[in-house]
């Protein structure tokens, strides 16, 4: 009778032992078929990443987004085009707001700096939507920056500078966006009669500012257009000119009221 108890406590040890394994071994299953199920996730996503933007514009008036016709015109791009931010990502808004207040008298502030972040969401979007943009922060520091600095040597770069080139039937043709290309700029005038300089930055143009770029070094035409003024007592021209020139046209300003020539280089003749 004492043995037949002893077998059956044996027993009733081994089948909980068993069950223990069983679930023991449910458990590693389980765990093994989530953890595989993560890595096919992460996988996924990062496949779709390069070919998709899988991050969303939460913001209310979706400030971080690029329009759809941009996105359209930035999809067919179908060269190489380099965007170098004279800045790393990380120094730029800190950097340029420095710019802002010495060169433009720009008040540096929680506002403005929203402008900067907003500048550096919206150029890396053109890379997400199309690899051909190569876009790259640069530390000015560098060794790497030198050399560039060198190449544009004439073009006098400063802090926040965006490079934009491409080589086409074996020319290089570049522009460079400087601040107040991205940057609307409206000076306080209740400073002036103190002799101060107060600025505020009003608007952000740096998805017109760099397609108009991208745009233009993918060119092969150049149009020259002679903006004649001098012919009104107001001169309202300045506006026109600077639309002009967004839109990749060579502006030269003729201030004469008589005008017995016009250069062979000029394409088009605008009368205000």
């Amino acid at each position: 009778m004492q043995k037949e108890k002893k077998v059956k406590t044996q027993k009733t040890k081994l089948l909980k032992n068993e069950l223990s394994l069983k679930k023991g071994g449910y458990s590693i299953a389980i765990t093994a078929i989530v953890v595989a199920a993560i890595i096919v996730l992460n996988v996924l996503v990062s496949a779709l990443s390069d070919r998709f933007v899988l991050e969303f514009d939460m913001t209310p008036d979706k400030i971080n987004s690029i329009s759809e016709d941009n996105i359209e015109y930035i999809k067919s791009v179908d060269k190489e085009v380099s965007v170098i931010i004279c800045s790393s990502e990380d120094d730029y808004s800190t950097y340029v707001g420095s710019v802002a207040q010495q060169s433009y008298g720009v008040s540096y502030d929680a506002t403005v700096n929203e402008y900067f972040l907003q500048t550096v969401k919206l150029i890396n979007r053109y890379n997400d939507y199309n690899s051909k943009i190569k876009v790259q922060f640069m530390d000015t520091q560098s060794s790497e920056f030198t050399a560039i600095a060198s190449e544009y040597a004439n073009a006098n770069l400063q802090y926040g500078d965006i490079i934009v080139s491409a080589e086409k039937n074996g020319n290089k043709r570049f522009k460079i966006l400087s601040f107040d290309d991205i940057y609307q700029i409206k000076q306080d005038e209740s400073y002036t009669a103190y002799g101060m300089t107060v600025s505020s930055i009003t608007g952000n143009n740096i998805e017109t500012a760099l397609t108009s770029a991208v745009a233009y070094v993918l060119s092969d035409i150049d149009t020259t257009v002679a903006l004649f003024t001098g012919h009104s007592s107001a001169d309202l021209t300045e506006d026109y000119k600077t639309l002009l020139e967004t839109n990749n046209y060579k502006v030269e300003t003729v201030a004469n009221e008589v005008i017995t020539k016009i250069d062979e280089n000029i394409d088009v003749i605008v009368i205000p």
